[in-house]
C-alpha cells in the first residue's frame, strides 16, 4: 500500500504488511507477521507467532502476543506492548513506553524519555541519554544506559547494570550484582549476594545487604551500608559515612572527614588525611589513619591502630584502672586487666596523642609535658541565677601547665551542696538549685574545688571561692485553664469494619472518602486488577449510607483504562454533587502524566466526562488534591516538575473550578525563589469562598520547610507565611532538621490547622509530629504545639478532620504498616482521647489512611487494607466512629450561668522563690470574647458573666469555646508577671417553647350570637 491513511484488518495467518507514510491501522491475529509501515501515526495490533515490525517516525503503538517478535521502530512517541517469548526491540530518539511479558527480551532505546517494563526473564536492555525508567523481575539482566536520569529496578537474579553520568536510582534484589555508574547523585539498593558495585565522582548512597560485596566510589560525599560479610569498600576523597555488619572487612578512603562504623570481624581500615571518626567493632583489626585530629574506637579484641600527624585520641569504653599502659619509644600497648572490661584486649598504638576513657570520663593527654602550680581563686557576684565562670580566667594565675591542658575535673557540688557542671570550657555554679531565697543585700559565701591530674596519675588541686550578694527575683504567673474536671473520660466506640471494594481482584490503594450533608459518604480508590480492560488499573469509587451499608455497586470513575490511573482524591461540592481528581499516565510526551477531574451528581449521574486539570507548562504532575469551595466550585492542586538545564524543578499549582467543570482563570503556580523546591501540596476551603494550600519548601538536600499560602475567592493570594524556618543539613557534622509532608484542614469556625513531620538525625526526642492553629486569615490562633502519642519513626500517611464541636482528629499508620491509629484532640491541640487502634495486622500493608467527619458528629476512617502476599492483593476499608459526649462536657459553665472563681485557686500553681505574698490585679473586666470579669477583693473571688456576650450567646447546645482574660501578681518589692485564664464555655439553646406558643395561640374575638 501506498502512502495514505490506510487500515488492514487480518484474521490470522502468516501475514506480510507493507505501507508508506501516513495513517495506519493494522490489525492481525495469530501466525508470523511481516510488517513495514512508513513515517506518521501508526497503530499495529498483532496476535501470537514470530512477528516482526518496523515503522518510520511519529507515532506507533504497537501491541503483539506471545512470541519472538522482532519490533524496530524510529520515534519520535513510541508505545510498545509485547507478550512473553525473546523479543527484540529496537527505537530511535524520542519518548518510548516498552511493556514486555517474561522472556529473554533485548530491547534498545535511544535517546529521550523512556519506560521499560518487563515481568521477567534474562534481558538486554540498553537506553540512551535521557530521562528512564526501567522495571524488571526475576532473572539475570543486563541493562546499560547513557548519561540522564534514571529509575531502574529489577528483581532477583545476578544482574548488571550500567549508566553514564546523572541522577540515578538502582535497585536491585537478591544476586550477585555487577553495578557501574558514572559521576553524579547515585543511589544504589542491592540485596543480599557477592556485589560489585562501582560509581563516579558525586554525592552517592549505597545500600547493599549480606555477602562478600566490592564497592569502589569516586570523590566526593558518600553513604555506603552493608550488611554481613567479607566486604572490601574503596572510597575517594570526600565526607564518606560507611557503615558495615558482621565480617571481615577492608575499608580504605581518600581524605576528608569521614566517619567509618565496622561490625564484628577482624578488619583493615585505612583513612586518608582529615579529621575521621573510626569504629572497629569487635574483633582484630587493624586502622591507620592520615594526617588530622582522628577519633579512634578499636573496640574488643587485639587491635593495632596508628595515627598520622594531628591529635588522635583513642577511645576505650573501660575507666583509667581497668587497663595496663606500656609505653616504648615507639609505640604504647594497652591491655585490659580481665577478660570481662569493657573493650577487652591488648592493643598496640602508634602515632595515638591521648586515650580517653569513657567509663570515668579521664582523658590521658600523652603528648603533655608541664609541672603545674595551682593557685586559688576568688570570685564574686550580685546573682542568684547560674554563674558561669571561664576556665581560661581561672587557669589564668597558674603556672606550668605546658601547651596543651590535660585532664581536668570539677567537684560536682560546692562545699555547701550547690551543684557544679563543667563542659570542657565553662564551668557553671548552678546557684538558682537553692539560693531563690537570699534576700536583697544578704550575702552568701561558698567554695568548690578544680583538679588537674597529669598522664602518670598524679593530682594538683585548687580552691575557688564564691561570694553572691542576693536581690529580689520576680514572682512567676503560670496559666489556668477552668474546665469541668469531673467529666468522665473521653471513650471512642467503633463499628466492625466495612470491606470497600466488591469483587474486584488485584491490590486495592489510595484511598479517599468525603460526607454529604445527610451523613452519607463516598470512598474512591485506586485499583490495579489484572483483568480484562483494567490491565493496569482505574479509578472507583462506591457509595454508603450513614449507617455503613452500601447503597449502589462500584462506579469506574476512569474512563481510560488501558493506562495506568493513581492517587485519587475525592470532594464534595456545596449543591450535593462531588468531584474526582487523580493522575492519568496518559502516555503523550513530552507531558507524560497529567491530572484529570470527572464530576457526578448527588443523584448518581455523571455531570462530566473526565477532562485534564491542568496546561502544559511543566513535564511531569504528582499528588493531586481536590477541594470544595464555599461558593459552589472547586480547586485542585498538585506538584509538577520539569528538567531545566539538567536540574528537576518541583513547583506546586493550582486551579480553580465552578460547580460544573469549566476552569475560572488561569492555572496559577505558586511563586518560589529560584533554586528552590515546592513539593506534596495540601489544600482546604475556607469560609470566605478562598481556600489554603501548604507545602514542602526547600533547597539542596532535602532540606525542607513548611509553607502556607492563604487565598481568596478569586484565587488571588492574600499572604504567605512560613510555618517552620529550621531546616538544615550539616554533612561534616552529622546534623540535620528535615521538615515533610504537612496536612491542612480548616475547621467550622474557620481555624485552619497545618500538621507535619520533622526529623532532627540522631534525636528522637526532638523529632516527630507537629501542628500549628491559624485564623482564617492567617493570624497564630495556638502556636506550634507536639502530637505526643504519634510515633517519631513515622511513614508520614497521615490525615485530619475537625468536628462540628471543635474537636480535632488525626489518623495516621504506624510500625511499618501493620497500624492505623488515630487520635481526638481538644480546640486548643490538647489530648482529648488517648490514642486508639483503627486497624492491626501481622503481615504489614495497612496504609494510606483518610477520614471525614460525618454529620452527625461522629467520624469514618478509610484505609488499604493487609496485604496478602501469597495472592498481592489488599482490600479497602472503613469503620464509623463515635465519641461519647461532646465538647460542653468539659465546660467550666455554660453562656447563661456567671460563674464564681476562687482567687485562691488560681494562685495555687504560681510562685514566689523569696516566699513573699501575692498581691492580686485584675488587667481587664471585659474577657477576649465580650463577657464581664468582676473583681471581688472583700470575698477573694471572680465572678465571670457571659449572659450579655453576643459571640458567647450565639453558641447552640453541643458547641462550646475557649475564652480568656488576664491577671497580674505582684510580690510587694517591685517584682510582677502576668498570667492567661482560659475558661470553656458551653452553649445552651435559646427556650424557644414561649415563641413557639405565641405563633400558635388564637387570636382573640368578638362574640357572635345568632
Amino acid at each position: 500500500m501506498g502512502d495514505g491513511t490506510n487500515t488492514v484488518w487480518s484474521e490470522g495467518g502468516n501475514t506480510k504488511i507493507t505501507s508508506g507514510d501516513g495513517g495506519n491501522f493494522i490489525v492481525t491475529h495469530d501466525g508470523d507477521d511481516y510488517i513495514k509501515v512508513g513515517d506518521g501515526f501508526n497503530f499495529i495490533e498483532a496476535g501470537e507467532g514470530r512477528n516482526k515490525i518496523y515503522a518510520g517516525k511519529g507515532e506507533n503503538y504497537i501491541t503483539t502476543g506471545d512470541g519472538d517478535d522482532t519490533i524496530n521502530v524510529k520515534g519520535r512517541d513510541n508505545t510498545i506492548n509485547a507478550g512473553g517469548g525473546r523479543n527484540s526491540i529496537t527505537a530511535g530518539d524520542g519518548n518510548t513506553n516498552v511493556k514486555t511479558e517474561d522472556g529473554n527480551d533485548t530491547i534498545k532505546l535511544g535517546d529521550g524519555l523512556n519506560t521499560v517494563e518487563d515481568k521477567g526473564g534474562n534481558n538486554r536492555i540498553s537506553v540512551g541519554d535521557g530521562w528512564a525508567v526501567i522495571e524488571t523481575g526475576d532473572g539475570k539482566d543486563d541493562i546499560r544506559a547513557g548519561d540522564g536520569g534514571f529509575i531502574i529496578s529489577t528483581g532477583d537474579g545476578d544482574k548488571k547494570i550500567s549508566a553514564g553520568d546523572g541522577e540515578i536510582e538502582v535497585f536491585a534484589g537478591n544476586g550477585n550484582n555487577t553495578i557501574s555508574l558514572g559521576d553524579g547523585e547515585n543511589e544504589v539498593h542491592s540485596g543480599d549476594g557477592n556485589n560489585k558495585i562501582t560509581v563516579g565522582d558525586g554525592s552517592s548512597f549505597i545500600y547493599v545487604g549480606d555477602g562478600n560485596n566490592s564497592i569502589r566510589t569516586g570523590d566526593s560525599n558518600n553513604q555506603i551500608t552493608t550488611g554481613n560479610g567479607n566486604n572490601k569498600i574503596s572510597a575517594g576523597d570526600g565526607y564518606n559515612e560507611i557503615s558495615t555488619g558482621d565480617g571481615r572487612d577492608d575499608i580504605r578512603v581518600g581524605d576528608g572527614d569521614s566517619e567509618i562504623s565496622a561490625g564484628a570481624g577482624n578488619d583493615k581500615i585505612r583513612t586518608g588525611d582529615g579529621n575521621n571518626t573510626v569504629y572497629g567493632g569487635d574483633g582484630n583489626d587493624t586502622i591507620q589513619t592520615g594526617d588530622g585530629d582522628d577519633k579512634i574506637w578499636g573496640g574488643q579484641g587485639n587491635d593495632k591502630i596508628t595515627g598520622g600527624d594531628g591529635y588522635d585520641i583513642a577511645y576505650y569504653a573501660g575507666s583509667f584502672s581497668d587497663y595496663i599502659l606500656e609505653r616504648s619509644s615507639s609505640r604504647i600497648e594497652i591491655t585490659s586487666v580481665g577478660t570481662d572490661v569493657p573493650d577487652a584486649g591488648s592493643d598496640q598504638l602508634s602515632g595515638i596523642e591521648a586515650i580517653y576513657f569513657q567509663a570515668d570520663g579521664y582523658l590521658l593527654d600523652l603528648t603533655w609535658e608541664g609541672d603545674p602550680t595551682l593557685v586559688d581563686d576568688n570570685v564574686t557576684a550580685s546573682d542568684e541565677g547560674p554563674l558561669i565562670i571561664s576556665l581560661s580566667i581561672l587557669l589564668d594565675n597558674d603556672e606550668g601547665l605546658g601547651d596543651r591542658l590535660p585532664a581536668l575535673e570539677v567537684s560536682e557540688y560546692s562545699s555547701l551542696g550547690i551543684r557544679v557542671t563543667y563542659d570542657g570550657e565553662t564551668i557553671t555554679y548552678n546557684a538558682d538549685d537553692v539560693l531563690q531565697y537570699l534576700g536583697e543585700g544578704e550575702e552568701f559565701e561558698d567554695s568548690f574545688t578544680y583538679t588537674i591530674t597529669d598522664p602518670y596519675g598524679e593530682t594538683f588541686e585548687a580552691q575557688v571561692n564564691v561570694t553572691l550578694d542576693g536581690k529580689n527575683s520576680d514572682p512567676t504567673a503560670v496559666d489556668d485553664l477552668l474546665v469541668n474536671e469531673e467529666t468522665a473520660a473521653t471513650t471512642v466506640d467503633a463499628s466492625d469494619e466495612i470491606v470497600v471494594n466488591q469483587d474486584t481482584p488485584g491490590r486495592q490503594t489510595n484511598s479517599s472518602i468525603t460526607s454529604f450533608d445527610d451523613g452519607s459518604y463516598f470512598v474512591v480508590w485506586q485499583t490495579n486488577a489484572n483483568v480484562f480492560d483494567d490491565t493496569n488499573g482505574a479509578i472507583r469509587g462506591r457509595f454508603f449510607s450513614a449507617s455503613g451499608v452500601p447503597t449502589g455497586q462500584e462506579l469506574d470513575i476512569s474512563q481510560v483504562t488501558d493506562i495506568r490511573q493513581t492517587d485519587p482524591d475525592v470532594a464534595a461540592l456545596s449543591n450535593g454533587n462531588y468531584v474526582v481528581t487523580w493522575i492519568s499516565d496518559s502516555g503523550v510526551n513530552p507531558t507524560p502524566w497529567t491530572v484529570k477531574a470527572r464530576v457526578l451528581q448527588s443523584d448518581g449521574v455523571w455531570a462530566t466526562d473526565e477532562f485534564v486539570i491542568n496546561d502544559d507548562t511543566v513535564q511531569y504532575r504528582y499528588s493531586p488534591l481536590v477541594v470544595g469551595l464555599e461558593g459552589g466550585g472547586f480547586a485542585v492542586t498538585w506538584e509538577g516538575g520539569q528538567w531545566v538545564n539538567s536540574k528537576f524543578e518541583m513547583d506546586v499549582a493550582v486551579s480553580v473550578f465552578d460547580a460544573s467543570g469549566h476552569q475560572v482563570g488561569d492555572q496559577i503556580t505558586l511563586e518560589t525563589p529560584e533554586g528552590i523546591k515546592e513539593y506534596s501540596p495540601s489544600i482546604a476551603a475556607l469560609p470566605d469562598g478562598g481556600f489554603v494550600i501548604t507545602r514542602m519548601t526547600g533547597g539542596e538536600m532535602n532540606a525542607y520547610n513548611i509553607t502556607v499560602s492563604f487565598f481568596d475567592e478569586t484565587g488571588s493570594l492574600v499572604s504567605t507565611q512560613a510555618i517552620t524556618d529550621n531546616a538544615f543539613v550539616d554533612l561534616e557534622a552529622f546534623e540535620s532538621i528535615k521538615n515533610y509532608f504537612p496536612s491542612v484542614t480548616v475547621g467550622p469556625d474557620g481555624q485552619t490547622l497545618v500538621v507535619w513531620s520533622t526529623n532532627v538525625l540522631g534525636d528522637s526526642e526532638s523529632s516527630g509530629y507537629f501542628a500549628q492553629i491559624f485564623s482564617e486569615v492567617g493570624g497564630t490562633v495556638v502556636e506550634q504545639f507536639r502530637l505526643a502519642d504519634i510515633p517519631t519513626t513515622g511513614y508520614f500517611d497521615i490525615a485530619t478532620t475537625w468536628l462540628d464541636d471543635g474537636r480535632f482528629v488525626v489518623t495516621w499508620n504506624e510500625d511499618a504498616g501493620l497500624a492505623v491509629r488515630a487520635q481526638v484532640f481538644n480546640p486548643d491541640g490538647s489530648e482529648n482521647s488517648n490514642a486508639f487502634t483503627v486497624e492491626v495486622t501481622s503481615t504489614g500493608g495497612t496504609y494510606n489512611p483518610d477520614i471525614t467527619a460525618l454529620s452527625d458528629g461522629r467520624f469514618a476512617i478509610t484505609w488499604t487494607g493487609e496485604f496478602l502476599s501469597e495472592t498481592k492483593e489488599a482490600d479497602i476499608a472503613v469503620r464509623i466512629f463515635d465519641v461519647n459526649g461532646d465538647i460542653t462536657s468539659s465546660a467550666y459553665t455554660d453562656e447563661d450561668s456567671p460563674a464564681t472563681i476562687d482567687i485562691a485557686e488560681l494562685l495555687l500553681n504560681d510562685t514566689d522563690p523569696e516566699g513573699d505574698a501575692f498581691i492580686f490585679s485584675l488587667d481587664t473586666g471585659i474577657s477576649e470574647h465580650g463577657a464581664t470579669v468582676t473583681y471581688d477583693a472583700v470575698a477573694g473571688t471572680l465572678t465571670y458573666d457571659a449572659t450579655l456576650a453576643e459571640e458567647i450567646q450565639a453558641l447552640n447546645t453541643g458547641q462550646a469555646l475557649e475564652d480568656t482574660f488576664t491577671y497580674s501578681i505582684s510580690d510587694g518589692h517591685g517584682g510582677t508577671d502576668q498570667a492567661t485564664v482560659t475558661i470553656v464555655v458551653g452553649g445552651v439553646n435559646e427556650d424557644e417553647s414561649s415563641a413557639f406558643a405565641q405563633e400558635l395561640a388564637l387570636p382573640a374575638a368578638d362574640d357572635f350570637w345568632g
